[in-house]
C-alpha cells in the first residue's frame, strides 16, 4: 500500500469515528430537551460520515492502476439518490 493510500484511508477511519461519536451523542441528547445539542451533533454526524465518503473515493482514485474497474464506474455510483426512487 502506498504512502498516500494509508493517508487516506486513516483519514477516512477518522472521519467514520467522528460521525460515530456524532450518533452516539445525537441519540443521547434528543431533540425534546436538547434542541439546539441535537441539531449540532446532527451537522457533526453528517460532517463525519461526508469525510469519510470523501477520503475513502480520493484513496480509490489514487490507486487508479490496481483498481481501474472500481473508478471506472465510479460516476455512475454516485448518481443522486433521489433517481433511484428515493425522495
Amino acid at each position: 500500500m502506498r504512502k498516500r493510500e494509508r493517508v487516506f484511508s486513516i483519514l477516512a477511519i477518522l472521519g467514520s469515528l467522528i460521525g460515530a461519536a456524532g450518533l452516539l451523542f445525537l441519540s443521547i441528547f434528543d431533540i425534546r430537551r436538547y434542541p439546539r445539542a441535537h441539531h449540532a451533533l446532527l451537522v457533526v454526524f453528517i460532517v463525519g460520515v461526508g469525510l469519510s465518503a470523501i477520503f475513502s473515493i480520493i484513496g480509490v482514485l489514487s490507486s487508479k492502476p490496481k483498481f481501474y474497474h472500481v473508478t471506472r464506474n465510479l460516476p455512475r455510483r454516485l448518481v443522486p439518490l433521489d433517481q433511484q426512487g428515493f425522495s
